[in-house]
């Protein structure tokens, strides 16, 4: 996951100098971009002292169901698809849109499913996101 948030930041801004392309709609990719900042930081809020970067769940578990995980379970992790999409389209780093799109996605589908493995064992949380969907709505 590191390695794909650096890569995020390095592999765009250099393929771009490199092979001289440019985004043909870079107000709505920094758009889009700013929508899923937004959305990672009101996530992260909302979990409030719950929130951490490793796959830990407390033992006291009070499930968050206010702000977007009223909608979906995860939506951090929606602002970081989001992210990996808007940032390289917005440089028009094509390339690297798709390598670090799909490595994230391999990511991850990783960490969501372990992440989804630890949260069901609290009866609360099965409760309070059953029929939710992960990513995005009506879909996943």
């Amino acid at each position: 996951m590191v390695a794909a948030h650096v890569g995020l930041f390095l592999l765009p801004p250099f393929e771009a100098h490199l092979r001289g392309t440019r985004s043909r709609h870079p107000r709505g990719w920094l758009g889009l971009l700013v929508a899923a900042f937004g959305l990672r930081w009101w996530s992260i809020r909302e979990l409030g002292p719950q929130w951490n970067v490793r796959a830990v769940v407390p033992e006291q578990l009070t499930p968050v169901t206010t702000g977007p995980y009223r909608v979906i379970r995860h939506p951090n992790y929606l602002a970081v698809i989001l992210e990996f999409l808007a940032l390289p389209m917005a440089l028009g780093a094509r390339r690297s849109c798709l390598g670090l799109s799909l490595a994230n996605l391999g990511v991850l589908a990783c960490r969501v499913g372990a992440e989804e493995r630890l949260l069901d064992r609290h009866p609360g949380y099965r409760r309070a996101f059953a029929g939710r969907a992960r990513l995005i709505p009506g879909v996943f």
